[in-house]
């Protein structure tokens, strides 16, 4: 057990790797939250001990069981700090990717965090490996720039059909454009997972959102009705008040990654989803002025001192192209790939093609409706990969770690 404290609230409160659990032991989906990945992180922490305080006070009716894995990093949490050794959100390595080659032996996480995701891989085996329905996997975090609440999936249409649900801006295709994240993880292995970001780290909105989300989360699984819940429609509403516009919906086109060697210092004023222009001067570094490679909005721009992503680049989409998107997955619209010049299937993965940059370029936005994200350069050509299971669901019983 270790005591955390929220700086903007200036409360300290006692934490176990799980938070609590809760079941009425019938039938129904299994809900896992995972909670403070990084240690500066503790909104969700707060935010979803209120959730089961209100949940034993009133003897509320589920169905399923709600768990809340604490899959964070304990002793960061207890410093304050993001990480110890390394970032727990980023070495968390699958069998597939590894092969394939777009993650090693090197992602992988070391020292202190590494002993902290050995003890969430057993507690997640433990609680997956007694699941009799449905399992979906919700990742709490915050920011460290202002930013309204919003989604970011692994682009499955599984993931989709999950988040779209929420009465917030939704972003594709995130952890394809990062290594090692928990959600990742999770998505190889097939289980539909949604990360929330919930706004900056310390703003007292963020532990109302974090709420708010945890309880549209139990009705949008089926767990429970939103007429049992508590001031459910305030919730909801308090939730979706930052949502903009009718675009909801992101596509990820751009990962601007840096090392602490860089210097990086992001340009103040930016908050995520603030539009921006080709060309613009987001931030400098060592080699100068780093300028926006795309047009669209500014995503997650870094303002603290630890962290590997300085910025990522979204574009707005239509619920049309998601809709049409969906039909080219489920026609399986993508046979005619392989007979493209420059462009043959991986002989090792039957979901990773091997394409020539020029096609690559050129087909870039009709390779990501079907799926395909991934993506890494070896002997001039582009290798880029989708998830195994899309549409498809594993089978619970040949369900298994792949760590």
């Amino acid at each position: 057990m270790v005591k955390i404290t929220h700086k903007r609230l200036k409360e300290t409160t006692d934490v176990e790797r799980v938070i609590g659990s809760y079941s009425k032991n019938k039938p129904g989906p299994t809900l896992i939250f995972l909670c403070g990945t990084h240690g500066n992180e503790t909104s969700s922490v707060f935010g979803i001990k209120k959730v089961f305080e209100t949940m034993e006070r009133f003897d509320l009716d589920v169905d399923g069981e709600m768990v809340a894995a604490f899959a964070g990093n304990l002793e960061a949490l207890s410093r304050g700090v993001r990480f110890i050794d390394n970032d727990m959100n980023r070495g968390w390595v699958t069998a597939r990717l590894r092969k394939l080659g777009f993650l090693d032996e090197k992602d992988e996480m070391q020292g202190h965090e590494r002993k902290e995701q050995q003890e969430i891989i057993k507690l997640l085996k433990e609680v997956i490996g007694r699941a009799k329905g449905e399992i979906f996997i919700f990742d709490l975090h915050t920011t460290s720039s202002v930013s309204p609440p919003f989604c970011a999936i692994s682009d499955t249409i599984r993931n989709r059909k999950v988040a779209l649900q929420f009465p917030v801006p939704c972003v594709v295709g995130f952890d394809e454009q990062t290594r090692g994240t928990f959600m990742n993880y999770i998505s190889e292995m097939g289980l539909p997972g949604v990360a929330f970001e919930a706004g900056e780290h310390y703003a007292l909105d963020s532990i109302e959102n974090n709420i708010a989300f945890i309880w549209c989360a139990l009705t949008v699984v089926g767990c429970m009705k939103p007429e049992n819940i508590p001031q459910y429609d305030r919730h909801f509403q308090f939730l979706g008040k930052a949502n903009f516009g009718e675009h909801k919906i992101f596509d990820l086109v751009y990962h601007h990654e840096i090392s602490p060697e860089d210097k990086f210092q992001m340009k103040s004023g930016y908050t995520t989803f603030d539009k921006i222009e080709k060309g613009e001067h987001l931030a400098d570094d060592i080699h100068g002025p780093v300028y926006a490679q795309e047009s669209g909005h500014i995503f997650m721009p870094l303002y603290q001192a630890q962290g590997d992503d300085g910025y990522f680049i979204v574009q707005e989409k239509s619920k049309e192209w998601l809709e049409l998107t969906e039909k080219m997955r489920s026609k399986r619209d993508d046979k005619y790939l392989k007979e493209l010049p420059g462009a043959k299937v991986h002989p090792e993965d039957k979901h990773t093609l091997i394409i020539e940059q020029k096609l690559y370029d050129d087909i870039r936005d009709r390779l990501h409706m079907l799926g395909f994200r991934r993506k890494r350069s070896e002997d001039g050509k582009i290798i880029i990969t989708r998830r195994a299971y899309d549409i498809d669901v594993p089978d619970l019983e040949s369900l298994k770690m792949d760590l």
